[in-house]
């Protein structure tokens, strides 16, 4: 545990009501134009992460372009607009 400073706090996207992924949190902040690699070795849950960009594609009413990787090795999110 350690001490952080108010703007640390502001910083930081709760977590709100229910459980949600660090991939949820995390593309709740990107910019658009910015983009994310997901590796199947480090995604653990039983469904793919193109389900967690759909519902907060839908939720939060933000664009993303989502695809799996050529080599089959993982997948791609961008964030569109």
């Amino acid at each position: 545990m350690r001490k952080i400073t108010e703007e640390e706090f502001d910083s930081i996207l709760g977590r709100g009501k229910g459980a949600t992924s660090p991939l949820y949190n995390y593309l709740l902040r990107m910019k658009p134009g910015e983009a994310v690699e997901i590796l199947k070795k480090e995604w653990h849950l039983k469904y793919p992460p193109t389900t967690v960009v759909n519902r907060v594609s839908r939720k939060y009413k933000i664009e993303f372009f989502a695809k799996g990787l050529p080599d089959g090795t993982g997948w791609a999110v961008k964030r569109v607009r």
